[in-house]
């Protein structure tokens, strides 16, 4: 999971590449892209950290219907 302003963001990317070389198939979330702006690394601690739980409990719960 990334936030757009982590300072995290600019190699987060390279972070799934590796796993992937790794034969992994990590599932990468970027909250920009899902409507959720403006949050740093420690996205837990802000304002709208149930909505970013609500993300991780939904993908939560598609890996475990798999």
């Amino acid at each position: 999971m990334t936030a757009e302003a982590s300072y995290h963001a600019p190699y987060d990317h390279c972070t799934v590449k590796f796993l992937e070389q790794a034969g992994l198939h990590p599932t990468w979330i970027k909250l920009g892209d899902i409507g959720i702006h403006g949050n740093g690394h420690m996205m837990m601690l802000e304002k709208n950290s149930a909505e970013i739980a609500g993300v991780i409990a939904r993908w939560l719960l598609r890996l475990g219907r798999r």
